[in-house]
This record gives C-alpha cells, structure tokens and sequence, in this order.
C-alpha cells in the first residue's frame, strides 16, 4: 500500500510533533471533514465519499522515504519521525450515510439523533477552533469559527432544553 502521510500541510505536521513532545500524541481528539457553504449556492448537497474517506484513513501511514524526507526538513524531534513509522489511525467515524441529502435542517437532527456526548464533541471541537482562530488573531476566521461554536452550542442547548431566556437571566444574576 502506497504511503498517504504526507498528504496533508506542514501546519499539521509541526502541531503533531509539539502535541508528540508535549506527551498528548495519545489524547483522543476529533476532526471533521466539512466545507462552510454548499457548492454552486445550492440549498443542499448529497453525502459521498465516505468510503474514499474511510480508506484513506483506515491505510494512513508513513513510509520510509517520508520519513527522510521530514529529517531532511530538520525541524522535527527524532522521537516523533521514530513514532510516525508505526503510526496507524485507531478511532471511531461518524458521517452521515451515503447519499444522505445534507441541508442544515438534516445536521441539526443528525446531531439530536445521536444523543448529547455527539453534540458536546462537536462544541468542545467548535470551541477548539475558536481558540485556535483567536491565537492566530484572523477575524475572519475567529467569525467562522465563533459562528460554528454558537450554532452547536444552541443545538446542545435544545437538547437540554435550556432557553436563551434561561441563559440570559443567568447571566444577569451574575451582574
């Protein structure tokens, strides 16, 4: 099987060694495969690709021309390039199925109908990438991001059923 490792931004790469360095390699974490607006301005679009996803992930590896490619790089820990050698995906994923017509209506009850953990994953995984457009200061990136994290918390709020009345009496006990 071909290597696929390095099928990605060195962005990526240089947060896994520091995250590898930091001892957090092994934490688990969520990401998703998304897009901000349907294509073409259409209202919808239909779930494919799921199998070619699943693949890639299932087959994600390091070869050893990659891996001397990164040392050559020589901004990488030598534990890390050690690690990425045997490094293999060991999760869950979780898509809609093929063929799925998704329209924000339809993630919504994909969200409701899987249950509270789902939902807090998505908002503790919107909340990440707030901080993370906040710490590289780009406003419009901290909007998308910030626009994300409070669409999923007013999900998790339905779930509850907690109002934003409940929230905002709330916050004015706290005055």
């Amino acid at each position: 099987m071909a290597s696929n490792g390095l099928i990605t931004d060195l962005y990526q790469l240089t947060m896994a060694n520091a995250l590898f360095k930091k001892g957090m390699h092994e934490r688990k974490v969520v990401f998703d495969r998304f897009y901000r607006k349907n294509p073409f301005d259409g209202g919808y679009t239909v779930v494919a690709g799921i199998q070619h996803l699943v693949d890639f992930v299932k087959n994600f590896r390091y070869d050893a021309e990659d891996i001397e490619y990164l040392r050559s790089l020589g901004i990488f820990y030598p534990e890390f390039l050690d690690y990425l050698k045997d490094f293999r995906f060991h999760g869950d994923i979780y898509a809609m199925p093929e063929g799925t017509v998704n329209a924000i209506g339809l993630v919504v009850n994909y969200l409701l109908d899987n249950g509270v953990e789902k939902i807090c994953k998505k908002v503790g995984e919107e909340a990440s990438e707030t901080i993370i457009a906040a710490m590289k200061a780009n406003k419009e990136e901290l909007t998308y991001e910030a626009a994300d994290l409070l669409y999923h918390l007013m999900v998790l709020l339905y779930q509850q059923s907690v109002t934003l009345d409940d929230v905002w009496a709330e916050m004015a006990r706290r005055r």
